[in-house]
This record gives C-alpha cells, structure tokens and sequence, in this order.
C-alpha cells in the first residue's frame, strides 16, 4: 500500500497580496528614510551651536555649521582657509574679543520661525564692555540642507558690508535698553 499524495493547493491570487504588501512596506521604509533625512538637526540648536562657535571664535567648527554663498565658497573652499580668515578678523576685535569669548556662556536662542527649509530664530547673550552689562539680540538666519540645519550665508557675503551680514545679525545689536541707568 502506497501512502496517500498530498495536492497541491490551488492559486488563489496570494502572490499578488505579498507583492502589495511589500510595495507597501517598501513606501514606508523610504517616507521614514525621507523623513529621517531631511530632519536630523534643528534650527533651534543648530543656531545655540553656531552662536556659541563664533562668540568663542572656533572658527573650525562654525565652518561645519554654516552655508556658505557660491562666492564664498571659492573663498574658502576648506576649514583651513575660512579658520585662517576668520582669525584674521577676530584679531581686529582688540578688547571686544575677550568679551565675546566671555558671553558665550550667556547664550540664549527662542523659538524659530520655520517657513519651508528656512528658520530664523532670535539669538541673544550679555557681553561686558565698558564697564556695563550688554545684552544684544540679534537672528540666526538658518536654512536646512539635506535635512542639516546651518547658517544662512548665501545671500551675502560672511565679511562683505551693506545688505544682510550672517554674523552681524547671529550676533545681534545692542538692546538700547541696557544703557538706561
């Protein structure tokens, strides 16, 4: 007596449901992937770090942070040479440099304002100059690229004058208020 042959069973369409379901595990690995990407830092502590990077004038690591303008890149197409640079106009600063050094541990960045892949997120510290407290305020115009939030420097030039300058206005202005005795 020979054993009893299992059938084999019938088709009934169930390659085409695994195939849907793997279209559909595949779109979602790539929106989480999608996703992932374009959001792995934000505006609000890239801009704390940024701020922190130029105040202690470490220049090496702002470079990292920042989008730099098509002319600028030229300029400064490595760390080595934006870092030289940068030193350069630090050394300028006299006194002022010290100061800024010392504010970085007064460092306080709000609440950005996100529209599309721009940000701008108000900055602020407490610099002692001539014998008063300073509190300055000033804007990190921030931009995501690849989903890495950096400095805005594309529109001008980091040292140029007139128009917009993407460290003056990190940096900020004197709030008047801190001259009222």
């Amino acid at each position: 007596m020979t054993p009893p042959v299992a059938e084999a069973p019938e088709k009934t369409g169930g390659g085409a449901v695994g195939a849907i379901i793997g279209v559909v595990v595949g779109l979602a690995i790539a929106a989480g992937g999608y996703f992932w990407m374009m959001n792995r830092t934000n505006p609000k502590d890239q801009a704390k770090a940024i701020y922190k990077a130029v105040l202690l004038q470490d220049y090496k690591s702002a470079y990292e942070l920042i989008e730099l303008s098509p002319d600028d890149q030229k300029k400064y197409p490595n760390v080595d040479a934006f870092a030289a640079d940068a030193g350069k106009v630090a050394n300028g600063l006299g006194p002022v440099k010290d100061a800024l050094k010392a504010a970085a541990s007064t460092i306080t960045v709000g609440e950005p304002t996100i529209n599309g892949d721009k940000a701008e997120v108000p900055t602020s510290c407490s610099l002692s100059a001539f014998g008063r407290d300073i509190k300055v305020k000033g804007t990190a115009h921030m931009k995501n690229d690849l989903g890495i939030w950096k400095l805005d420097a594309t529109a001008d030039s980091l040292t140029g004058s007139g128009g917009r300058n993407a460290f003056r206005d990190l940096i900020g202005t004197p709030d008047m208020s801190s001259f009222a005795r």
